[in-house]
């Protein structure tokens, strides 16, 4: 009886609707995402592939000027909704508009200064592969805040929709990879993030415009900067210099079968990504009533472990599916195949990280700089010793994330245990 009581309650829960409707959709977004890259796998070569991916490098080091706002941003804005201070939280959130758009305007500029000095030397592979970047990275930074403001499960859904109307126009415009080759991929490229950057920006639940307030822009940086510096480290910047240690010592053709790994495996991510963008709202603005880190975290537990059992099974259906997939559809790609089996890892590794979100709700400084910091020394180190293969390269990445994750258990649990007085920062 109380068993058909809580699964009432369960499937009655708007949450739990809005977490299997983002999902399903997310699920689509795959399918189309796997079937796109598979056409389009036929028709560039590793080497066109790669090629292009060098130019997105710059993308990543160019990205660092989110550390300043962003973390404060995240975790301020549904944490003052959560105490019901929603003016607050939109004073906020005009402050970062403002510094985000500058972002924004000051990447546009570098990579548009690029692509004409790529025309003046009459090199068009790069002029395409800078003017496709400009998206990119407007949507790791303006698109970064823009995502922030969906913070309901009516926003979610808007979410939803963005993503699988992305993936559709993705694979409509697969013709100009068929008929113009690098420069039709590029091509595609660009009206995929430029239409995802429109959807994000035009459905947006606020429509909040730009204010200058240096004051407030200082209070952002000192809870960004310790907070984001490290996040930054082991994500963008790690990213970058992988990709910057695969081009260097094997070339532009083992970016392309890294690249080709890295986006299959990563269609697995996307399950974790979107159970994530929803369960780290709820944790933000569980805590922002409660204020208590051992609470939210014993409320979190068991919905992780499922998370993680569900990944575990999607990780291993991916292993058997994956050389099949490959070697039928795209043989070119074959010695992606053990590096995407690899790399997959990561997706259950990615769901046993979201209770670390209290570390940057809690304002944990120091144990998410030691955390992050770590993980990004620890794996710079093991790049340096062992990078002759790709599937060097990719163990390394794995292991390092998973030792994160131990030690992010420990840090997390060992606070909770030796606190007294929870509103307070480590």
């Amino acid at each position: 009886m109380l068993k058909s009581i809580l699964m009432n309650k369960l499937i009655k829960s708007s949450t739990v609707k809005t977490a299997i409707s983002f999902v399903s959709g997310n699920i689509l977004v795959a399918i189309i995402g796997g079937v796109s890259t598979i056409i389009y796998g036929k028709w560039i070569s590793p080497l066109q592939l790669g090629e292009f991916n060098k130019y997105g490098i710059i993308t990543g080091y160019l990205s660092i000027g989110i550390i300043f706002v962003d973390a404060a941003f995240q975790r301020h804005f549904p944490y003052l909704i959560g105490r019901d201070k929603l003016n607050e939280a939109l004073e906020i959130a005009a402050v970062a508009n403002w510094w985000f758009k500058k972002l924004f305007q000051i990447g546009t500029l570098i990579f548009l200064s690029l692509a004409t000095i790529s025309i003046v030397n009459n090199n068009m592979i790069a002029f395409w592969g800078y003017i496709a970047q400009i998206f990119s990275y407007g949507l790791m930074t303006y698109g970064l805040y823009l995502s922030t403001l969906y913070r309901t499960n009516k926003d979610f859904g808007k979410l939803n929709k963005n993503m699988i109307f992305t993936a559709i126009t993705g694979f409509i415009t697969l013709p100009f990879v068929y008929f113009f080759n690098y420069i039709g991929f590029a091509n595609r490229r660009i009206l995929q993030d430029g239409i995802n950057f429109f959807l994000l920006y035009k459905h947006s639940p606020f429509k909040i415009k730009s204010k200058y307030d240096p004051k407030k822009l200082v209070d952002l940086f000192k809870v960004s900067l310790p907070l984001q510096i490290p996040v930054y480290l082991d994500t963008k910047l790690l990213v970058a210099t992988t990709s910057l240690f695969i081009v260097k010592t094997q070339g532009e053709k083992a970016l392309g079968l890294y690249t080709m790994a890295l986006t299959l495996s990563g269609f697995l991510l996307i399950f974790s990504r979107s159970i994530n963008q929803i369960v780290n709202t709820k944790i933000m603005l569980k805590f922002g009533s409660n204020g208590s880190i051992k609470q939210s975290f014993k409320e979190i537990v068991k919905p992780v472990i499922i998370l993680v059992l569900i990944g575990i099974l999607m990780t291993i259906a991916f292993i058997i599916a994956i050389e099949y997939g490959i070697n039928l559809f795209l043989p070119r790609y074959s010695e992606s195949v053990l590096i995407a089996k690899i790399l997959s890892i990561e997706l259950i590794l990615s769901l046993a990280r979201t209770p670390f979100t209290l570390f940057a709700s809690n304002l944990m400084y120091r144990s998410l700089f030691i955390q992050r910091m770590a993980k990004f020394i620890l794996t710079v180190l093991l790049l340096f010793l062992f990078h002759n293969t790709l599937v060097e390269i990719a163990s390394v990445i794995i292991i390092a994330n998973f030792l994160n994750v131990v030690f992010g258990y420990y840090r997390l649990i060992n606070y909770i245990k030796n606190t007294k007085h929870e509103n307070s920062s480590c």
